[in-house]
């Protein structure tokens, strides 16, 4: 049985496997925006990571979900580019969810607080005559007219 390492160099040989194509396709513009798209893409869990590690605990920033919407944006578009229509699918239904959660994050949140207490006719503070008033109240001179 041979191993891999006897076998590549007949690969090679027969043309089955062409390393100057391979290197010559890094030139073409198309896969070099494609692999910028999967790195801003990849990007999104090291940020993740770090976020998380920072705070002790779970933790995804906002600045994800905008990794996620721009990383893939670009890799819809160049799917779109390959005319792949199982990548273009799948890209271009995470944009939508990736815009959904942006949306559930900044919406307007109602603050639900209790209404304030209505005084029943019993609770009401009693009123007290003029000339029974607390002392410690100052009074100001009336007008006389």
């Amino acid at each position: 049985m041979s191993s891999d390492c006897d076998v590549l160099p007949l690969m090679l040989a027969a043309g089955k496997i062409n390393y100057t194509d391979a290197l010559k396709s890094l030139a073409d513009p198309w896969i070099l925006f494609g692999f910028l798209a999967q790195g801003v893409f990849a990007s999104r869990f090291i940020v993740q990571w770090f976020a998380s590690e920072r705070r002790g605990e779970s933790y995804v920033p906002v600045v994800f979900w905008y990794l996620s919407l721009l990383g893939t944006t670009l890799l819809a578009i160049y799917a779109i580019h390959r005319v792949d229509p199982v990548f273009i699918l799948g890209q271009t239904l995470n944009i939508a969810i990736y815009v959904r959660n942006l949306m559930l994050i900044y919406r307007p949140r109602v603050v639900k607080t209790a209404p304030a207490p209505v005084a029943d006719e019993d609770e009401r503070l009693p009123v007290v005559a003029p000339d029974r008033a607390d002392s410690r109240i100052m009074r100001l001179p009336r007008d006389e007219a």
